[in-house]
């Protein structure tokens, strides 16, 4: 019996084409898997323009400091300042994660609470010396299903401006102790705050709407 050659043309065209068939089908769906976030991304950045706002400020996403800056200076700009986003930063969700790790939970609320009275004095006197602090204070965080710890304080002090403007004119704290100059810097923007807080004008959700805001992660 002799060769065919014409037949194993037909053959090896056949092969070939089902292989640049699978190929573009496999091609296909790994675009499709790749490009799934860049397409969902945009999507999710509409819907979280309204309590987000539009405007990336870039240095968030690098500087935990900036980060903190940012908020308050959105916060203090009020309606003004919705437009802008404020981003994350690996600095700033490691000290989230810390003061999760640290706070008290509440089962029965599935809650956590980092605020002056929690249990673990150590690390709430550690932390709340840090600038971050201020990003969201003393909380409670509601603890989601897939153990995600969202926060929906407001932006605020719990002082008065008299406090605040008190503490920055004598340079003492109530106990007689000397300030440093940060935290006497503090003290004056946190009373700047207040005085525009009391007078209805400041943004309280500069980082999110309710809902919004995952700071880290409750693990059981």
């Amino acid at each position: 019996m002799g060769f065919d050659v014409l037949k194993y043309l037909q053959d090896r065209a056949g092969d070939v084409g089902g292989t640049v068939q699978q190929n573009l089908e496999g091609g296909l769906r790994m675009a499709g898997e790749a490009l799934g976030p860049l397409v969902s991304a945009p999507v999710n950045y509409v819907q979280e323009i309204p309590d987000k706002g539009a405007i990336l400020l870039l240095p968030t996403a690098v500087s935990k400091d900036a980060r903190t800056g940012a908020g308050y200076l959105k916060s203090l700009m009020g309606p003004l300042g919705r437009p802008f986003k404020i981003m994350e930063n690996p600095g700033s969700s490691e000290f989230y994660q810390q003061t999760i790790d640290a706070a008290d939970y509440d089962p029965e609320r599935q809650e956590l609470i980092f605020n002056r009275n929690m249990q673990n004095q150590a690390e709430y006197g550690r932390l709340g010396r840090d600038l971050s602090n201020k990003d969201f204070g003393q909380y409670k965080g509601q603890i989601m299903p897939d153990g995600s710890v969202m926060v929906d304080d407001d932006y605020d002090t719990n002082r008065s401006a008299r406090w605040h403007y008190e503490r920055l004119m004598s340079g003492k704290s109530k106990e007689g102790e000397p300030l440093d100059p940060l935290t006497r810097a503090i003290s004056a923007a946190s009373g700047l705050h207040k005085k525009l807080d009391d007078a209805g004008w400041t943004n309280p959700r500069p980082f999110g709407g309710p809902g919004s805001v995952k700071i880290g992660t409750y693990q059981r």
